[in-house]
């Protein structure tokens, strides 16, 4: 989760900062691209358009502060607000929109970038063909200043691997071995067909299968994982979230089953270049999970008088 830092408003008048904090809280919660939550605030900027620049404000600030994957659903927000409110948001935008849109598309994935050149393509009728222009030829510029430096640098420690991206899947397979007995899985992909559930009574023999069952879906889950990242990787394109948080789920999972000090490192290892595609991508890595409390024993002492 990243941490939301407070903004800085003092170019504003006094009188609009407190509307400007106000809807700066109801932003966050835009985290994701949610068309009723965009919606909603939608609705609130045209009830407010008394305090436009405030508005106007908080949204060119957190788009500048916001890592690549958040801006997304910040630069929907602007374009549902300029095309169903419209003035004097229009011109408040346009004022600041060649350094605000060059803030927001710098650093973003490819996928995300094709998505606001689709979205930049409607604007032409808001803010003329000049504008439009000049927004798409900063795009290019960025793209190929992009391209140019995607391998300058390395988060991996494997050679000639793109950045950030995990070692292919056969490296990752040959690290995280677990008995190959248990490799036949139905229905379930963490339980074999007629598996006892976690914390059931079983005899030691019971245990050892179903923890090596368990640890073999979960491999399988690790490896289909890596498989698509590199595919990305090929194509250029980073991590999604979405691929890096169920990858370090499955990794907390696996570190839970396995017992081999080898495999625990290699896990380990994992959840540290995990971390880094994280950070490469903006965002702080989820924090280890913690066991759950224990409830206090029970005193035997007599209470004090």
């Amino acid at each position: 989760m990243t941490t939301r830092h407070p903004l800085d408003l003092s170019a504003l008048p006094p009188a609009q900062r407190p509307p400007a904090v106000e809807f700066d809280g109801l932003l966050a919660e835009l985290t994701f691209n949610s068309k009723p939550i965009i919606n909603n605030l939608t609705r609130i900027a045209g009830e407010n358009t008394s305090v436009h620049t405030a508005i106007a404000t908080v949204l060119e600030l957190r788009l500048a502060l916001a890592p690549p994957p958040l801006r997304i659903p910040l630069l929907y927000l602007l374009d549902s607000v300029l095309k169903n409110i419209g003035e004097p948001y229009i011109a408040r935008v346009k004022s600041n929109l060649f350094r605000t849109f060059k803030k927001a598309y710098d650093g973003m994935a490819h996928e995300d970038a094709q998505r606001v050149r689709r979205m930049l393509k409607t604007w032409g009728p808001i803010f003329g063909s000049e504008m439009l222009t000049l927004l798409t030829k900063t795009a290019d510029d960025l793209d190929a200043k992009s391209a140019q430096n995607s391998h300058a640098h390395r988060v991996m420690h494997a050679p000639n691997e793109p950045v950030g991206f995990l070692p292919p899947p056969t490296a990752a397979r040959s690290a995280l071995r677990v008995p190959h007995a248990a490799t036949q899985l139905e229905g379930h992909p963490f339980a074999a067909a007629g598996a006892a559930p976690a914390g059931a009574h079983m005899d030691e023999w019971q245990r050892q299968q179903y923890e090596e069952t368990t640890a073999a879906a979960l491999q399988g889950e690790i490896h289909a994982i890596i498989s698509e990242i590199a595919a990305r990787g090929a194509a250029g394109l980073p991590p999604t979230l979405d691929q890096l948080h169920k990858l370090d789920n499955f990794v907390n999972m696996q570190l839970n089953v396995v017992s081999n000090d080898q495999a625990i490192a290699q896990l380990r290892s994992l959840k540290l270049q995990i971390r880094d595609m994280f950070a490469s991508l903006g965002v702080t890595a989820p924090s280890p999970p913690q066991p759950p409390l224990r409830p206090a024993a029970p005193s035997h002492h007599a209470p004090p008088p």
